[in-house]
């Protein structure tokens, strides 16, 4: 079992700055921090999955959208 928290995604988000889909569903983990991390890196993403993270940073949401005009499918819950 794999247990994803917040600074193994913002090592993803530095590293993998061309990402164009993430899926993290279900990591209760995840929260606004690797959501900030991923504003701040990952601009090419088309398809991202919350479902079931915590995150819960509107503003960071909206950020997200802005900054990546490809974003096509974001789900959240």
């Amino acid at each position: 079992v794999v247990v994803l928290e917040d600074c193994v995604i913002e090592m993803i988000a530095e590293q993998c700055k061309s990402m164009e889909k993430l899926h993290l569903g279900g990591c209760k983990l995840i929260g606004d921090k690797s959501l900030r991390a991923l504003v701040q890196n990952c601009t090419q993403l088309r398809s991202l999955c919350l479902k079931g993270s915590s995150v819960e940073d509107e503003k960071l949401l909206g950020q997200l959208i802005v900054q990546n005009p490809n974003l096509k499918v974001i789900s959240l819950s």
